[in-house]
């Protein structure tokens, strides 16, 4: 943050080296992907008031590969890397249906 301005601007980046694998419902071994994920967040302090300082800011965020698990809810006992949905939630779905690659986004506006 610059002090004298207020402005500022807060960040991450993360990357995870999985090195794992799991037997897909061929009974074939693949690789679990690395994942990664980034993080920005620029805001504004300033003080408009005698209550104390306000913070407004707005964020961005994107996650790429980071779906591995969903813990059991109702009938749904979890979905881990590779599951075969058939597996999920009942054997709502057959034939193959694979989690292969994900990608969250997450933004919003903010004030403290």
């Amino acid at each position: 943050m610059h002090a004298p301005s207020g402005v500022g601007l807060y960040g991450y980046i993360n990357y995870e080296e999985v090195s794992g694998t799991y037997t897909n419902f061929r009974g074939v071994q693949q690789g679990v992907p690395d994942w990664n994920s980034w993080y920005f967040k620029p805001f504004i302090k300033r003080t408009w008031n005698p209550l104390g300082a306000t913070v407004l800011y707005g964020e961005y965020a994107q996650y790429n590969d980071g779906f591995n698990r969903i813990a059991g809810a109702n009938t749904c006992a979890g979905f881990g890397a590779g599951t075969n949905a058939a597996n999920y939630c009942d054997g709502n779905a057959t034939n193959g249906l694979f989690v292969t690659g994900s990608q969250i986004q997450r933004y919003g506006l903010g004030a403290v």
